[in-house]
């Protein structure tokens, strides 16, 4: 009886892993992503524009995709830089987008870097997000 209810239990915990390898970041919990969920409208300023280009060709050279996929900051502070990545689900080229973020020596990275994940693009009125790492320490 004790081994159906934690078989219960462990059913109702939403908070799954994909049991993939990330090779730069650790897997978020869909608790952690929720926050990730609202559309922004973000607005940069010269600075933070630079850093959003350049990381935005590190993860295409990382990838090898330079279609099909958006990058944007949901939060760019110096407490937490949060790199959105709209249209790649695919576990393997997140991989390599999150070690190009987590990986890139050109810019001091706040306390927590993060990278999340959607499936759809950055317009479409309900965000699906698809995966979030964190960077390790």
């Amino acid at each position: 009886m004790l081994a159906l209810l934690g078989l219960l239990l462990a059913g109702c915990n939403t908070d799954t892993s994909t049991g993939y390898n990330f090779a730069c970041g650790s897997e978020m919990k869909q608790s952690e992503m929720k926050e990730f969920e609202a559309v922004t409208k973000p607005g940069y300023d010269m600075n933070a524009l630079k850093l959003l280009s350049k990381l935005s060709l590190a993860i295409f050279d990382a990838t090898g995709r330079t279609k099909n996929y958006n990058v944007q900051f949901f939060e760019n502070t110096r407490n937490r830089l949060a790199v959105q990545v709209y249209g790649m689900w695919e576990l393997v080229d997140m991989d390599k987008a999150s070690c190009a973020v987590f990986n890139f020596a050109d810019y001091q990275m706040p306390p927590e870097t993060v990278v999340i994940f959607y499936q759809n693009e950055k317009n479409d009125p309900k965000q699906h997000v698809v995966l979030g790492l964190r960077k390790k320490p």
